[in-house]
C-alpha cells in the first residue's frame, strides 16, 4: 500500500532547517582576557609560563610531564625554549616573598597571535616541586582554562598561585541548558 504524501505541512522543510541550523550553532568564539597570576606569600623562587594553544594541541598540553617539561635537556623543555624564543609564549618569574601579581593584558600582541591561530584554551604553568605527575589541571603546576566567551564573568581572568598550586579567582559564569 502506498502512503500519500499529500497530508505533509508546507511548512515542515522550514521547521527542519530552523531546527537543523539551531542545532548547528557554532561555539562561543574565544577572546582575550586581562591575566593576573596573584601569588600569596612564602613561596619560593617560582617560574611561571602561559601559552594558549587550539583544540587540537589541548590533550597534548594535558598530559605533557610537567617534571619533563621544567627538566632540561628533555624534549618538553626543548619544547617550552623553543616557544619562548619564537615568542610565543609568555613567561615571568615569581620572586620569594612577591606578593604582586603577574599581569599579561589583554592588549598584549602575544593574545593576538594566539588567536589568529585559533587558541582556545590557556594553559598556566610553574614549576612548583611535586612528587609525581598528573594529568591536566590535576597537576598542581598545571591549570588549563578555556577562553571562550562568556565562560567567565568580566574581562578580567585572575589566578592565584599557592604552594598547593592554582586557583582560578574569577568566577565561572552559570552553563545554559
Amino acid at each position: 500500500m502506498r502512503r500519500s504524501t499529500a497530508h505533509i505541512s508546507p511548512a515542515l522543510p522550514l521547521i527542519f532547517a530552523v531546527g537543523l541550523l539551531a542545532g548547528c550553532a557554532s561555539p562561543p568564539r574565544p577572546i582575550a582576557y586581562d591575566l593576573a597570576i596573584e601569588p600569596v606569600e612564602g613561596l619560593p623562587v617560582l617560574a611561571v609560563d602561559v601559552i594558549g594553544v587550539t583544540g587540537s594541541e589541548l590533550p597534548e598540553w594535558e598530559q605533557m610531564s610537567m617534571s619533563r617539561y621544567w627538566s632540561s635537556g628533555t624534549d618538553e623543555n626543548r619544547r617550552r625554549e623553543d616557544n619562548i624564543a619564537a615568542d610565543f609564549m609568555f613567561t615571568d618569574t615569581l620572586h620569594a616573598g612577591q606578593t604582586d601579581a603577574i599581569i599579561l593584558p589583554a592588549d598584549d600582541p602575544l593574545w593576538q597571535r594566539w588567536l589568529d591561530r585559533g587558541a582556545t584554551h590557556l594553559v598556566v604553568m610553574n614549576n612548583l616541586d611535586a612528587d609525581e605527575d598528573r594529568p591536566g589541571s590535576a597537576d598542581r603546576r598545571r591549570r588549563i582554562l578555556p577562553l571562550a566567551r562568556n565562560t567567565w564573568e568580566g574581562d578580567e581572568l585572575r589566578v592565584q598561585l599557592r604552594s598547593g598550586g592554582f586557583t582560578v579567582l574569577t568566577r565561572e559564569r552559570p552553563r545554559s541548558e
